[in-house]
């Protein structure tokens, strides 16, 4: 074979390979529509969980008092999963002991990275989700909420204090820190640092803030007659010839047998499944991989959502699980402003049944040109002093700065997705405050109280 065909040879396989890969690329939108009909078998659970497990937030140690805290951090989380999951695999009584808050704060000093979850996770979960236990199991099952590395020392805290482990994982975070160090990153200070109060919670010492503009849409407002029959196929699994159509004010019904989909236009697409089941005891991890699967292969979902909040249900003599779940853009999760639901995907799973789902069916409006902005933001001493009476909304005597601020478990840079049916929706910069387990939303820029969730 001549030189010049084998060229045109190699051009047309890299051509065909472009054209699959492209194909494949149209399905994985999130969340906007998606109806390209695709096997559940074919979506890839195990990364979609790596994902959904990923932490919350990585506080970077420079040294001393540089810190900064990072929310986006795809590579590095990558590179540690297996880390993380090789921490929880060999945790036990023998090499566990706990220290004091003050020790655990003071480390913070060292250079070091810090994994911070959502929430207090087990191990034999994050091993079952990651599919880790297959090699082996977590010996005993720890909840971790921080996991701290650093060269000479590993540590991890929850609700209940914090811990010292003796273990030798030969993986020093140096590399990371040094790279990171040579960019202009914010610094933040902790709350140790700044009010000698025994929390590993960060605040920005400048008081400034870099966000990108984003703007959110109705995914359903402009929904064609195509789409919603090919959403109705997938989620209903049948052929929409077989699929009875009822078309009323608020909407539009898709029926087959025990099985409804409706697609309002107040936004919202709602699934319920009445049919007989059976799931006799709880299961956690087969329920959130049911809830996963269908989120990702029916509604087309990527990766851009976070488990906020989970608890066990029964419905006549079965039992399942209630999972709410956010959206995040660039891992900064989005609130909304509505009064219907406080979530984004609310989903009833009894084991591998899903009962039944419902989720404000929003996304991003895509821009080539992602633009930045940086904002003052008022510190936190301002933003309590502004708002005591939201503070002290249960009290019936004047309550001081410290009191509050010692009672503040969570902060956190979010955006408010205030609905609107008309046109689209400019995400709005906002602070979460958990105060006493409330959830306290404050405008980034003044400081005024926004809502509670």
């Amino acid at each position: 074979m001549k030189r010049k065909e084998i060229l045109i040879n190699i051009t047309l396989i890299f051509l065909i390979f472009l054209t699959i890969l492209q194909a494949s690329l149209i399905w994985i939108k999130a969340p906007g529509i998606t109806f390209k009909k695709t096997k559940p078998e074919q979506y890839n659970t195990e990364e979609f969980f790596k994902e959904l497990l990923k932490p919350n937030k990585l506080i970077v140690n420079f040294g001393d008092t540089n810190h900064t805290v990072l929310y986006h951090f795809p590579e590095i989380w990558k590179d540690y999963i297996d880390v993380i999951s090789t921490i929880f695999m060999q945790i036990d009584e023998e090499n566990i002991s706990e220290i004091s808050k003050e020790d655990y704060l003071k480390a913070q000093e060292n250079k070091s990275i810090v994994f911070v979850f959502n929430q207090e996770i087990t191990g034999r979960l994050f091993l079952n989700l990651t599919r880790q236990s297959q090699h082996a199991s977590p010996k005993i099952d720890f909840s971790v909420k921080e996991m701290y590395i650093s060269e000479d020392n590993i540590f991890i805290s929850n609700s209940q204090g914090a811990y010292k482990l003796k273990i030798n994982l030969g993986k020093n975070p140096e590399y990371i820190i040094t790279n990171l160090n040579t960019f202009s990153n914010p610094k933040f200070q902790n709350f140790y640092e700044l009010y000698n109060i025994p929390n590993n919670l960060y605040i920005p010492v400048l008081n400034k803030v870099s966000y990108r503009e984003i703007y959110y849409k109705d995914e359903i407002k402009d929904m064609k007659k195509q789409y919603k029959n090919n959403l109705a196929a997938r989620v209903l699994n049948q052929n929409i010839d077989y699929i009875r159509e009822i078309t009323q004010e608020d909407g539009t019904t898709y029926v087959f047998e025990d099985r409804f989909l409706k697609i309002l236009s107040s936004g919202m697409i709602i699934y319920e499944n009445t049919e007989n089941f059976q799931s006799n005891e709880n299961n956690l991890f087969i329920s959130l991989k049911t809830a996963v699967s269908f989120i990702s292969s029916k509604m087309g979902m990527g990766t851009s959502i976070k488990l906020t909040n989970y608890e066990s249900i029964k419905s006549k003599n079965n039992y399942g699980y209630r999972f709410h779940f956010n959206l995040t853009e660039n891992s900064i999760p989005v609130y909304m402003d509505n009064s219907q639901t406080s979530d984004y995907i609310i989903i009833e799973v009894f084991s591998d049944h899903v009962k039944s789902y419902k989720q404000m069916y929003r996304g991003a409006l895509s821009n080539p040109d992602e633009i930045y902005k940086e904002t003052p933001e008022l510190s936190l001493d301002n933003i309590i002093s502004e708002n005591i009476n939201v503070f002290a909304q249960d009290e019936d005597k004047v309550i001081e700065l410290n009191t509050i601020l010692e009672n503040i478990s969570d902060i956190d840079f979010i955006y408010i997705d205030y609905l609107n049916k008309e046109e689209n929706t400019k995400l709005f910069p906002a602070i979460k405050v958990i105060y006493k387990g409330r959830t306290l939303l404050f405008s980034l820029k003044d400081g005024k109280f926004l809502m509670e969730r």
